[in-house]
């Protein structure tokens, strides 16, 4: 194998590595920048050292809000009362059950999302163009 030539880009990322930051080698490594094979073996030791860190430029503190707008809300609500549908005498837990399974969720998250997809549908069905979400919560009932 011929002998690869340093860039600055790579003399870059061995400084900043050196320095403890390993910000410049993910920008490098993510614009697709070929690293040189002793670079590789530097970097390959600080990995197995644990001697350096990166500080995304937005962290992300903490669980988000919500994962479930309320759309996907309205999507469950809309699910559950067609699984209530299709065996009348089905109990509700088990249908919640069943959501929290195919939602890799759990049964008090399943719960909370469908109640929350039931009071946006009462509060679309106030407005004037609410037609669809007052027929939505009249399915519901009939079922």
């Amino acid at each position: 194998m011929a002998d690869e030539e340093w860039t600055h880009e790579m003399q870059n990322v061995l400084e900043a590595l050196n320095a403890g930051d390993g910000s410049l080698l993910v920008r490098f490594l993510m614009n697709k920048g070929h690293l040189h094979s002793d670079l590789r073996l530097h970097i390959e030791h600080l990995l197995q050292k644990g001697s350096f860190h990166w500080t995304p430029s937005s962290p992300k503190i903490g669980r988000p809000r919500s994962g479930w707008d309320i759309w996907a809300c309205i999507g469950l609500y809309k699910r559950k009362i067609d699984l209530l549908s299709e065996i009348p005498k089905r109990r509700v837990i088990d249908v919640e059950q069943q959501l929290a399974d195919d939602y890799a969720s759990n049964g008090e998250d399943v719960k909370k999302h469908v109640s929350k997809g039931k009071k946006e549908l009462q509060k679309l069905a106030e407005k004037p163009n609410g037609s669809w979400a007052r027929e939505l919560l009249e399915i519901a009932v009939k079922k």
